[in-house]
């Protein structure tokens, strides 16, 4: 008769034939329902040890609370006969309630489950392969895309017994499990999206974080440092955007500064996933909006996801009561839920449990619809009120009797910005390649000929594109006001991709969206401007050169191969750009490219580089000087 451990193994063999089948095509070829159906035995086999491991510990308890009235009442031993009739009349049931409640309150030695190491709960379980059942269920996501047939149960089968495994997974597998798991949105098809989310937010996100360093109370390393990636995969793979906003508030609920993941997601992913980003961090951090802008952005429309309702089994109208206390003890979770941890219970529920196990119990936030601007704290007796931290503290929550406190400063990177502000670029390069195509087919070539021309970008993009750039205008006016102690090198990357931006947009379509960003050009960016020529002017002049210093070549032709007469002659129409709004004149021009005197033939500058570069003639001033009149 085989034993459990190898009854364990064979069905980890099974898994890794069906494995073996469905990746080599080899007949018969499982369908996904066959090997959900596999997976059914480790599901309930795992939850009857976390059971069996719960029915034992109250069994331990009881045995201590046996010699009640010696504990209790000491008495003479051997016992005379005078006193029998004493210990007789003690009444049992007091006798034992009070020494529960004594047993309770008293410290103790051996403690709860609770004050036991990790090493130390994973020496109570029977000794199974669970890390072998590990590494086959992650190589059994590979297969989900490649079936053809019950691709919904097993993605489902297999994300409910990696939960029923989370409480005998050490902390190293643990902490790398939710980017794993998230992952699968690259793979995975459309209908298995939510699935992912609601089991990375509901159970791998809150166990890898609170199952193995909830004594300490922090984040483990890798959850920490991956926390930016698993968002730029959700944002990359799912569109939806209350996917989105369920993982961010189930990171921003256990994992401080996740502004920071968020700019990391907009400084360094793709084009697709800058606006989710964006879109979610002026909703939860309202206050980077600077006073007086108005969006036009069609963006981020909240739509709360689902609250988890009460899981506990003896709970009373469980679908109208959501839940408000999580619980991660694996055999409370069983004995009350029947389900693997962690167990979501309502307020009723929690104050029947707490007594006992409320080292257990952690709060739960529900959805957060808006976060205000101001200051939510109902004694707040500044005169300016305007909010500087969002504290997502369940705690902190009830004491300003609000959702959330509002939200506050922002440490800003000078590389978000140049990122934002670089979107614009896309379409200004697209109206530019078209322009060349029509001068080369001896078409009308003015920018205003290309205003009604359909790009092969959808309109719902372009508009993201370019009002992208309206988010980096208002990072730059809010967090990135420039003062005598601003880093030079940093200043000067920012100045730069300002004086790239107007290059970009000064074609923009003369449409709504070209409307609104035009707008930001009076409103805030000259502005700005002025104030870095006030504070530092040396930065200004340094940007303006022909030939900047090298951190200060950001952006437009910089970022492209090119010869050294392409880029005067892009430095030039870059700066040209500028005189409309009065940041620099052409006087200024022409004794920054012309220090012997403006000749619009041929400066100086475009002589000396015609020396080493090759021909170049007042032709391309001209072309200049007709490109602006165009």
């Amino acid at each position: 008769m085989s034993t459990k451990a190898e009854q364990f193994a064979s069905k980890i063999r099974y898994l890794q034939e069906y494995h073996n089948r469905v990746q080599h095509n080899i007949y018969p070829v499982p369908s996904g329902t066959d090997i959900a159906n596999t997976l059914k035995y480790f599901s309930q086999t795992l939850l009857s040890i976390l059971s069996r491991t719960g029915r034992k510990e109250n069994q331990e308890a009881s045995n201590l609370a046996v010699p009640m009235t010696m504990c209790l009442f000491p008495v003479p031993f051997p016992l005379t006969p005078s006193l029998r009739p004493q210990v007789s009349s003690i009444n049992p049931t007091v006798t034992r309630s009070l020494l529960y409640s004594v047993l309770r309150d008293a410290p103790s030695d051996r403690g709860g489950q609770g004050q036991q190491s990790r090493d130390a709960q994973l020496s109570e379980y029977p000794s199974l392969d669970y890390q072998g059942l590990y590494v086959t269920l992650v190589t059994l996501l590979d297969l989900v895309p490649l079936l053809q047939h019950g691709q919904h149960d097993l993605g489902q089968s297999i994300f409910y017994t990696t939960t029923c495994l989370l409480p005998f997974l050490s902390d190293d597998i643990l902490s790398t499990l939710p980017y794993t798991m998230i992952s699968t949105l690259a793979t995975f098809p459309p209908f298995l999206h939510k699935d992912v989310i609601e089991y990375l937010s509901t159970s791998f996100l809150p166990m890898a974080i609170l199952g193995s360093t909830r004594k300490e109370g922090g984040v483990p390393a890798y959850v920490n440092l991956s926390a930016s990636s698993m968002l730029m995969i959700a944002m990359q793979y799912t569109s939806n955007p209350v996917y989105h906003c369920q993982l961010l508030e189930c990171l921003m609920k256990h994992k401080q500064e996740v502004w920071k993941d968020l700019l990391y997601v907009i400084s360094y992913g793709p084009s697709q996933v800058k606006p989710p980003a964006v879109q979610m961090l002026f909703h939860y951090w309202p206050n980077l909006k600077p006073p007086g802008a108005i969006s036009e952005y069609r963006g981020l429309q909240y739509t709360a996801w689902n609250p988890i309702h009460c899981q506990h089994i003896e709970c009373h109208n469980a679908i109208n009561k959501p839940a408000v206390k999580m619980c991660i003890d694996p055999t409370l979770s069983v004995a009350l839920g029947d389900k693997p941890p962690p167990l979501y219970i309502c307020e009723e529920c929690s104050q029947r449990i707490a007594g006992d196990h409320a080292e257990w119990l952690v709060d739960v936030l529900l959805p957060q619809a808006e976060i205000s601007a101001i200051c939510q704290k109902k004694n707040c007796s500044s005169h300016v009120r305007r909010a500087v931290v969002t504290c997502f503290s369940a705690g902190c929550c009830g004491r300003h009797g609000t959702g959330l406190s509002a939200t506050a400063s922002v440490a800003m990177s000078t590389t978000t910005v140049a990122s934002l502000l670089k979107e614009a670029e896309i379409h200004a390069e697209q109206r530019e390649f078209e322009l060349n195509r029509r001068r080369q087919m001896g078409l009308s070539a003015s920018h205003h000929s290309l205003d009604n021309i359909e790009f092969d970008n959808k309109e719902d993009d372009q508009h993201d594109q370019r009002l992208l750039s309206q988010f980096g205008i208002w990072f730059l006016v809010s967090l990135c006001t420039p003062n005598e102690n601003t880093p030079t090198e940093s200043l000067a990357r920012l100045v730069s991709m300002v004086f790239q931006w107007f290059h970009s947009t000064a074609y923009m379509m003369d449409d709504e969206v070209g409307s609104l960003v035009e707008k930001l050009k009076p409103q805030f960016v000259t502005k700005w401007l002025k104030t870095v020529c006030e504070v530092r002017f040396d930065v200004m002049v340094m940007c303006l050169l022909p030939k900047p210093v090298e951190f200060a070549r950001v952006g437009g032709y910089w970022d492209k191969s090119c010869s050294t007469v392409t880029q005067l002659k892009e430095g030039l129409n870059r700066i040209l750009c500028l005189i409309p709004y009065n940041v620099i004149s052409q006087a200024a021009v022409g004794v920054l490219y012309c220090p012997s005197g403006w000749s619009p033939s041929v400066p100086r500058c475009l002589t000396t580089s015609s020396k080493s570069s090759g021909k170049c003639s007042g032709t391309s001033i001209s072309l200049i000087r007709s490109h602006h009149s165009a």
